[in-house]
């Protein structure tokens, strides 16, 4: 079962400062100034933005809403940041596809979407932590300017959407043959 793990305590405590955005985004993109480990991002995309022109142009997107609605008037949170961690048996049993993984991320992504928010998702692998999922989302709804909020069961709630479309993707791939 894929565990969901909401980011942003400690030293990033509420990810409230402007750079908020930028260091997130840069962060799970593996675009930071002198980057060492950008072989760890196999594929990102994202909901309510336009990723083929980089990571620059997202975070102005992400941005140009937050200054729409006036977040600096507002105070508070710019970003949300949680990680979806899967073990190598949930991976074979998608087929070890990332185009099929990349699907389940995408119809995942809807439900921050579906709600108003901006949502970037970078997949990634490395030794120690395998094969995890970051999710971006900007704090800002770009349809009314309304504040993105959660709780804890909210995030147990969207864990267990994830594995739900997770399962319907495994079902259609039957011992890590060709899938879809």
């Amino acid at each position: 079962m894929a565990i969901l793990l909401k980011m942003g305590s400690g030293i990033h405590e509420g990810y409230k400062n402007y750079n908020a955005v930028s260091n997130v985004l840069k962060y799970v993109l593996r675009i930071r100034k002198n980057e060492d480990r950008q072989n760890e991002l196999l594929a990102f995309g994202g909901k309510g933005v336009i990723t083929c022109y980089g990571g620059k142009e997202i975070i102005n997107e992400f941005l140009y809403v937050q200054d729409i609605y006036r977040i600096d008037a507002r105070k508070g949170r710019r970003m949300h940041h949680e990680v979806l961690s899967l073990n190598n048996a949930e991976f074979a049993k998608l087929g070890n596809d990332l185009n099929v993984l990349r699907m389940v991320v995408e119809e995942f992504c809807d439900i921050y979407y579906s709600q108003g928010f901006q949502v970037v998702y970078a997949i990634h692998w490395d030794r120690e932590k395998r094969l995890h999922i970051h999710f971006a989302i900007n704090a800002v709804n770009y349809i009314n300017g309304k504040k993105f909020h959660t709780s804890m069961n909210e995030t147990k709630l969207r864990e267990h959407y994830f594995n739900r479309i997770m399962e319907k993707y495994q079902n259609t791939c039957m011992g890590g043959v060709q899938c879809i």
